[in-house]
C-alpha cells in the first residue's frame, strides 16, 4: 500500500485471515527503503522478488507501477490507483446495494460530491451501467469528470435530487488531489449545496440507502448522526468489503470455503 488506508487495506488484511491465509503487509514509507530513496518501482520488484502466491496494490497510478503490474506472473488486485479505479470498492457497494434494495436493474443511484477526484465514483459508474441502474451526479462544476457522464445531473443536493434516488452515495472532498484544479466557490458555499445533513436526510425516500465509501468528513460530507440513520449502510460497507474481497481471493487462488 503506497497510498493511506485503513478501511481497504484492513479488510484485505482480515480476509486473508479468514480464509487461513497469511499475509506479509508493506504500508509504511518510513519504515521502509522508500525513506532512504528507493523509488516504488524498485520496492514493488523487491515485494516480486519475495514470490507472494497473490500481491495487492495501492498506488497513486504511476504508469511505471501499472506497466509491471500488468506484466505480473501472479494474480493482482487493484485496490486503488490514484483517481483512476477501484474497482474492489465498486464490488462490495453494489453488494451492499443488492443487499438492500435487491433487484440492482432500474435503480436510481445519486453519487454526491467530489467525483472527478474519485476512483470510487469512477468504478462504481461503470459496474452500475452493467448492472443497468441509472447514476445521477450531484457536484459542482469543478467536481465533475471530464470523460464520463451520468444519466442524471443535479447542480444541487436538493429536493428534486434526494427524491429521485434509491440511494445516496456520497463521497470525500480528497483537499490532496485538488492541485491545479480551479475551484470557483468557497467551502462555507460547497457545504450549503453537497452536504447531506439531517434536515435534507428526511426528503430521501423511507426506503433508500445512504452509503459513503469512507472516511466520512463530518464537516464536508455528510452529518455523523447520519450514520445511525437506520438507512444508513456505511457500517455495512466496511463489513460487506471483508466478505466481497475474501470471495475475490478465494476466487482467483482456487480456494474452496
Amino acid at each position: 500500500f503506497f497510498e493511506p488506508s485503513t478501511r481497504t487495506r484492513l479488510s484485505f488484511d482480515m480476509a486473508v485471515k479468514r480464509l487461513n491465509l497469511r499475509t506479509v503487509l508493506f504500508d509504511s514509507a518510513v519504515a521502509s527503503s522508500l525513506s532512504k530513496g528507493e523509488s516504488y518501482l524498485r520496492t514493488l520488484e523487491t515485494i516480486y522478488d519475495l514470490d507472494p502466491e497473490l500481491v495487492v496494490v495501492r498506488y497513486g497510478g504511476e504508469p511505471e507501477i501499472e506497466q509491471l503490474l500488468r506484466k505480473s506472473s501472479k494474480p493482482v488486485i487493484n485496490a486503488g490507483d490514484g483517481v483512476k479505479n477501484h474497482p474492489t470498492q465498486a464490488l462490495l457497494d453494489a453488494f451492499t446495494i443488492k443487499e438492500g434494495v435487491g433487484e440492482i436493474k432500474g435503480k436510481n443511484v445519486l453519487i454526491v460530491g467530489d467525483i472527478r477526484h474519485s476512483r470510487v465514483a469512477t468504478s462504481n459508474l461503470q459496474l452500475l451501467h452493467q448492472l443497468e441502474a441509472n447514476v445521477g451526479f450531484c457536484a459542482p462544476p469543478a467536481f465533475l469528470p471530464e470523460s464520463i457522464k451520468a444519466d442524471k445531473y443535479f447542480e444541487v443536493l436538493n429536493k428534486e435530487a434526494l427524491e429521485w434516488c434509491d440511494v445516496c452515495m456520497c463521497l470525500r472532498v480528497q483537499k490532496e488531489r485538488h492541485s491545479g484544479t480551479s475551484l470557483d466557490f468557497t467551502w462555507e458555499d460547497y457545504k450549503s449545496k453537497y452536504f447531506l445533513d439531517i434536515e435534507k436526510s428526511k426528503l430521501l425516500k423511507e426506503e433508500a440507502l445512504i452509503m459513503h465509501p469512507g472516511p466520512v468528513i463530518g464537516d464536508l460530507d455528510m452529518d455523523l448522526k447520519i450514520l445511525n440513520d437506520p438507512r444508513s449502510r456505511v457500517r455495512t460497507q466496511v463489513v460487506n468489503g471483508v466478505f466481497v474481497r475474501a470471495a475475490l481471493l478465494s476466487l482467483l487462488l482456487g480456494i474452496v470455503v
